[in-house]
């Protein structure tokens, strides 16, 4: 199984990881931070755990990640190979 896709920072196209250095990456298209609803997320802890919980994005969404035949995962809508759930 593969890694979030790689954005180049300043676009929206994926690349090959080796093509940049570290500071080149965009930190949010290339995170799970893509998939998070832009609502507040909601912290609980029962003295002991601290439970994050997060919105995510709905399906279709310009940032939603699908996985490919190749068992990649990429966000790029003009790909034809993905693999949708049945």
């Amino acid at each position: 199984m593969s890694g979030m896709p790689v954005v180049k920072a300043g676009g929206t196209a994926e690349v090959r990881p080796q093509e940049l250095f570290g500071a080149e990456t965009d930190p949010f298209l290339s995170t799970t931070a893509r998939l998070t609803e832009a609502v507040p997320i909601q912290v609980v802890s029962d003295g002991r755990y601290v439970l994050v919980f997060r919105q995510s994005i709905a399906s279709g969404h310009g940032d939603a990640v699908y996985r490919t035949a190749g068992n990649a995962l990429s966000g790029d809508a003009a790909r034809g190979d993905y693999v949708l759930p049945r």
